[in-house]
């Protein structure tokens, strides 16, 4: 015969990078979210991203809303300990194509500050009632990834 079917266990896995349920775990989740959101956004045509979602004027920009507010969230966790707020920055405006991308790097730069790699000056943020730097002041940060999480869940539904 000049083929062999596979066995179940030589099948060719597919590469997928979101699969399965939510996490349990609230770190894990923000993570999962953050990647299925950002691959989701990925996915869109133009004319899909530039289609209204209320109440955003378009899919394109609620990504680069959310984008805008993970990169402040992690700037804020790098700058907890610290007495004054972060060097506030502007996410910029590049292709429609882009906002997927925006996504995934200021969402991933998030995760790792939460992790602990964003230097001696970061709050210890497992500790109960750990508080960050935001645009408005300090705020616990449990309150600001609650908030993040609730935004992602959302997107995640309507995209």
């Amino acid at each position: 015969m000049w083929w062999q079917p596979l066995s179940v266990t030589e099948w060719p896995i597919p590469s997928i990078s979101v699969i399965g349920n939510q996490p349990a775990e609230p770190a894990d989740r923000l993570d999962w979210e953050i990647r299925t959101v950002a691959e989701r956004l990925r996915t869109l045509s133009p004319a899909r991203l530039r289609a209204p979602l209320p109440p955003y004027p378009s899919r394109e920009q609620a990504g680069r809303m959310l984008a805008q507010r993970l990169a402040d969230a992690a700037a804020g966790v790098a700058a907890g300990a610290s007495d004054d707020p972060p060097v506030w920055r502007e996410m910029p405006e590049i292709e429609v194509f882009g906002v997927g991308e925006q996504v995934a790097v200021a969402g991933n730069d998030l995760v790792h500050a939460l992790a602990g790699d964003h230097g001696p000056m970061g709050p210890p943020v497992d500790a109960p009632g750990a508080v960050i730097w935001t645009r408005a002041g300090r705020r616990p940060l449990a309150g600001v990834l609650d908030e993040l999480l609730a935004t992602l869940r959302e997107l995640r539904l309507t995209l």
